[in-house]
């Protein structure tokens, strides 16, 4: 599987946010992150994100871990802000951890290569020992409509 270790400086992240785990996405009736995405799409036209930084492609974000993979996380779906709010009722924030990540890319139909892609990244730590998740935040990047890059944080 080809990555790439990059070094990432902070930015911040605002967007719709729910906390939801692996063994609920994987049950469609209970699963969030999906109907994260519509009420994303939805604001776009409705409700814009405050300060969106223009042409920012859709990020959907994974942090607050309670543990690992098998624990509860924080998901937001949103955009690149240029300065965040004091409070906002309609949104959550999240300043991306700087640091060092590991970058995996996919093209396809969405959602199905994202999906496909995890799979092969939790393939990829369960048998590459040298890197160890540092579980502080993850990340996904949408740069066209059948492209992602994923971020995932290391110690």
């Amino acid at each position: 599987m080809d990555y790439e270790k990059v070094n990432l400086k902070s930015k911040n992240i605002m967007g719709v946010k729910a906390r939801t785990s692996n063994a609920l996405e994987s049950d469609y009736e209970n699963a969030k992150i999906p109907s994260l995405w519509r009420e994303y799409f939805q604001s776009a036209i409705l409700d814009p994100i405050p300060n969106e930084v223009p042409n920012t492609p859709p990020y959907a974000i994974y942090c607050n871990y309670e543990n690992d993979v098998n624990g509860e996380y924080d998901v937001i779906v949103g955009a690149q802000v240029s300065k965040t709010p004091k409070s906002s009722a309609s949104y959550g924030v999240i300043a991306l951890e700087s640091g060092d990540y590991l970058r995996f890319d996919a093209k396809g139909k969405m959602p199905m290569a994202t999906v496909e892609l995890w799979a092969e990244i939790w393939r990829f730590f369960d048998k590459n020992s040298q890197f160890k998740r540092s579980f502080k935040t993850d990340f996904e990047v949408y740069p066209d409509e059948d492209g992602v890059s994923i971020y995932i944080g290391i110690k």
